[in-house]
């Protein structure tokens, strides 16, 4: 991970710790009911936004990999090309 989306993801995780042990907290009966869907529908979506930014940062990640490989002279395979 980059050093500036480190603290973004690091701030992610703890939030969706902090809502899941707090809706695990609430009787099902209560959620059953739909009383805490706003909650919930929170907490999807500060799952996905955290997928979203571990995928992209994977993704930028190799591409800089690719990048380098590409450039790199000392990779006989490739001149054979």
């Amino acid at each position: 991970m980059t050093a500036a989306s480190e603290p973004a993801t690091s701030n992610l995780s703890v939030e969706i710790a902090d809502l899941h042990a707090y809706l695990d907290g609430v009787p099902a009966e209560l959620r059953a009911r739909g009383l805490f869907s706003s909650y919930e529908a929170r907490l999807r979506a500060l799952q996905e936004e955290l997928l979203q930014e571990r995928l992209a940062e994977f993704v930028q990640r190799h591409v800089r990999e690719l990048a380098v490989d590409a450039q790199d002279p000392s990779d006989e395979t490739k001149l054979d090309r």
